[in-house]
């Protein structure tokens, strides 16, 4: 009675050892399966896989049932080899699992960069239909044709302001610093041909930091100033993982929130121009800058050149055309006479 309750139990294991092993080797090579399957290599599959692990198990199973001496032996192998398999089929499986989150995620992310990129062309073709529109604004005798603002059915600069606030917002999603840390400014001035000095003059739209008590032409005309460098030196995009390093080059000017924070963060600035082929219309400088931390921090897995990399060529793109788009606003409504009388 105890031996036919031991070739019960004996068979029972052999069956789940089957059975794991199986799953197991199908979580291990389902793409593999997939495609034999569909090329008809099932047969192939069989014998090159599943024999080599199938037949020392028959064999035993054999040896089990002709050889009552070995039982106990086999017993003790069999349990073994059981255990050992049923901890690889736990292993697979979440192998499996993470495999399948990645592919889900990956699909998210093409899915995702897909139509980030149908909308980046949308607004690139609509900054181009306003570059060709620049040229049908000059009138007889040198007029510029204005669209008068009540005929604008949103506020440009609140607009621009939302759309520098969710390129820092982004930028913070990304490095895990809080908006609490984090600053954007964005100015702007005219330069189309005809500009008077006070459309030449620099304005700020968005940023401007109550303690900032330096008037916006002196400080771009400061040679300490990251503005100053890119309007002099023609830079288009600067960016400093480490504030000091941009410092120690004149290449940024410390402010008051600087020294609560010890100097440390970082900075990113980028020019961006309304232009056409004839002239630039208008321009403006972003600055997204932090305190107390750095985009890329000690111990990241990513290096500054990764990340630089990352917010040029992926995310900052679609920002830069929305920002020319609304450039082309502010020119398109500009008018130089109002402008003399609200100063």
């Amino acid at each position: 009675m105890e031996n036919e309750w031991t070739d019960i139990l004996t068979l029972l294991l052999v069956v789940v050892l089957v059975i794991s092993m199986l799953i197991t080797l199908f979580l291990k090579n389902k793409h593999a399966i997939k495609i034999w399957w569909k090329k008809n290599l099932i047969w192939n599959f069989l014998t090159t896989v599943l024999a080599p692990f199938l037949i020392p198990f028959i064999i035993t199973l054999v040896l089990e049932f002709t050889d009552e001496d070995t039982s106990r032996s086999v017993m003790i192998f069999l349990l073994t080899m059981c255990l050992l398999t049923f901890f690889n089929l736990i292993f697979q499986f979440i192998e499996w699992k993470k495999e399948r989150k990645n592919i889900d995620i990956k699909w998210e992310n093409f899915a995702s960069q897909c139509a980030y990129n149908n909308l980046y062309d949308v607004i690139k073709e609509k900054v181009n239909q306003y570059g060709e529109y620049s040229y049908k604004r000059k009138m007889a005798e040198d007029e510029l044709f204005c669209l008068a603002p009540e005929n604008i059915p949103y506020d440009i600069f609140e607009h621009i302001r939302r759309i520098c606030l969710m390129f820092r917002s982004t930028l913070g999603t990304i490095t895990e610093i809080n908006t609490l840390h984090t600053n954007v400014s964005f100015i702007y001035h005219y330069t189309y041909k005809g500009a008077n000095e006070e459309d030449k003059k620099w304005r700020w739209l968005v940023g401007k930091d109550s303690d900032f008590d330096i008037d916006l032409n002196d400080f771009t005309d400061k040679d300490t100033s990251l503005y100053h460098y890119m309007i002099n030196n023609h830079s288009s995009l600067e960016f400093y993982n480490h504030k000091e390093e941009a410092a120690n080059i004149a290449k940024y000017y410390y402010s008051y929130k600087d020294f609560l924070h010890d100097k440390k963060g970082s900075v990113f600035a980028a020019k961006i121009t309304f232009a056409n082929n004839e002239e630039i219309c208008c321009e403006g400088i972003i600055m997204v800058t932090t305190y107390g931390e750095n985009f890329v921090k000690k111990g990241s897995i990513h290096t500054e050149e990764e990340f630089k990399k990352l917010v040029v060529d992926k995310i900052f793109p679609c920002y830069k055309n929305m920002l020319k788009s609304e450039l082309g606003m502010l020119y398109f409504r500009h008018s130089p006479e109002e402008l003399e009388k609200k100063n």
